[in-house]
């Protein structure tokens, strides 16, 4: 059945001597697989230069649902990036990273589409980025996932990862946020602009990972925000 949808680019890999194998979020079926030709005709050349991660396309497929290699017939992109600069494409590269991750193939997922084909945009149009990005971006992620922290009892002292909620009862420091790190964690989760040090934010962001973890959700060998955070 061939169809039209607009799609988000994941990842990509070469496949063989003649082909790529790339993994784009379709709005219709979910995260896909597609067989890609790497020809030398033009127009298979400006079908792979478009597969930049998180580009945001419009394209026109054929769907084989037993099939694990989908095929594109066509492929335009759906919005031109105007930020080309080192830190959005970064940027860009860690959220199509940590999607790599949590999407199941062939499954549909509207509300996750949506939000990240919008946040895509918005991340172009920023003048100035929120330093917190990535783990405003994380953390918004879980609302779509069914581990959106829990904000009952936020006075109380300690984060329980496993339970995802507040409590005032301490756990291993493994599984607990608290302290500092806690009250910029209150910040994120209620949407309060705040600043938090370089120091906190490597701190944060490896305990919203440990978060994932325990919620059936790997991040394993994600390198992409250290980079980030250098470039501060």
């Amino acid at each position: 059945m061939n169809y039209d949808c607009r799609a988000i680019s994941i990842i990509n890999h070469k496949y063989g001597e003649g082909s790529i194998i790339a993994k784009i979020f379709t709005e219709d079926y979910g995260l896909k697989s597609f067989n890609i030709k790497r020809g030398r005709s033009k127009k298979t050349k400006n079908k792979i230069s478009l597969l930049e991660k998180l580009s945001l396309l419009n394209i026109s497929a054929k769907h084989k649902p037993n099939k694990e290699l989908q095929y594109i017939t066509e492929i335009s992109v759906a919005h031109h990036f105007q930020s080309t600069g080192l830190y959005n494409k970064l940027l860009r590269i860690f959220m199509a990273e940590i999607l790599s991750k949590i999407l199941i193939e062939g499954e549909r997922n509207s509300s996750v589409f949506n939000f990240i084909w919008g946040l895509t945009k918005d991340l172009d149009n920023e003048q100035e980025i929120d330093h917190n990005f990535s783990l405003r971006y994380l953390i918004s992620l879980t609302k779509f996932l069914g581990f959106f922290p829990s904000i009952e009892n936020i006075e109380y002292p300690f984060f329980n990862l496993n339970n995802s909620c507040f409590t005032k009862k301490t756990e291993s420091s493994e599984e607990v946020i608290n302290g500092d790190n806690l009250n910029y964690f209150r910040a994120l989760i209620t949407n309060r602009n705040i600043n938090i040090p370089y120091k906190n934010r490597q701190q944060l962001i490896e305990k919203i990972f440990y978060y994932y973890k325990v919620h059936h959700y790997k991040l394993d060998n994600i390198k992409s925000h250290i980079v980030i955070e250098s470039l501060r």
